[in-house]
């Protein structure tokens, strides 16, 4: 082979680097992109049965089925049934079945969180006056979080047929579907957690992820919604935490018009998709 024809050879190779240059990432979004696979089914390596917390999912089965909680459930039934719902292929754990069955998700994916801070004023640059991460499960968070929320929201007591009750400055209906909807739909493969931002005026929740192929603000707005994850979807709508229907956002919509609150903003930007929810007068 002569120096001109190897040169060639090199220069071609280069070429080719510099054209198909995408990383694995960057071929694994393609895919997303025209819905050729979910990432919330894909399977985790180093997961296993053991990783699964027994009582959760138990739980689950409980809730869900009405299963009774047995502690007799053998290994072999057990998988079984977390096959039979996506939450295993074969003998590992899917993104999933980690998230909402195992024992400590944040080992195998240490961005699928949820970070609070709350903020002195209107903007970011104040003091920060508290701060939260929450890990665990998907429920685990979503109920930790709604807690943490009921510490931070000034509330009234009314009383009502003789019995006090607490009245939010936000309807917390609309809180736990904002936070489900940013569980259900963010995008798990970025390396990055939900973040819930409050300010003396507003409360931002940065889901990360652009929306879902074909989505647009617009057309969440008309009910239109593709999903992303639809094993997650599917485990939260077994639990009554949601819908199928795709009517998270226009219920969130609904609630903030009955409660008198400004209507939420919703924003799409190249690496997360947020809410605005805005906070009563004080």
């Amino acid at each position: 082979m002569t120096p001109e024809k190897l040169q060639q050879i090199i220069t071609k190779g280069e070429t080719l680097q510099t054209e198909f240059k995408s990383s694995r990432e960057e071929i694994r979004r393609m895919y997303l992109a025209i819905r050729a696979f979910y990432y919330d089914e894909s399977t985790l390596l180093n997961t296993k049965l053991s990783d699964i917390d027994i009582q959760a999912f138990d739980n689950f089965l409980n809730l869900a089925y009405g299963y009774p909680k047995d502690e007799t459930r053998t290994t072999a039934e057990r998988s079984r049934l977390l096959n039979n719902l996506k939450a295993m292929h074969g003998e590992a754990l899917t993104v999933a079945g980690l998230l909402f069955f195992g024992e400590r998700p944040q080992n195998h994916l240490p961005t699928a969180r949820m970070d609070f801070a709350r903020f002195a004023g209107s903007t970011a640059g104040e003091m920060i006056l508290d701060h939260k991460t929450l890990n665990g499960q998907l429920s685990q968070q979503l109920f930790g979080m709604e807690d943490l929320l009921r510490l931070h929201l000034s509330n009234k007591g009314n009383i009502r047929a003789f019995e006090p009750e607490t009245r939010y400055e936000m309807p917390l209906e609309m809180l736990r579907e904002v936070l489900v909807n940013a569980l259900v739909h963010r995008d798990y493969s970025l390396s990055a957690p939900i973040r819930l931002l409050m300010f003396d005026d507003r409360l931002e929740v940065h889901s990360p992820g652009c929306l879902p192929n074909s989505v647009t603000v617009e057309n969440i707005r008309a009910g239109i919604h593709v999903e992303r994850n639809p094993i997650i979807l599917s485990l939260m709508a077994k639990l009554g935490l949601m819908t199928r229907l795709g009517t998270g956002i226009l219920r969130i919509l609904r609630l903030a018009s009955e409660a008198k609150l400004p209507q939420p903003d919703l924003v799409e930007t190249e690496t997360e998709f947020v809410v605005t929810m805005y906070r009563s007068p004080q």
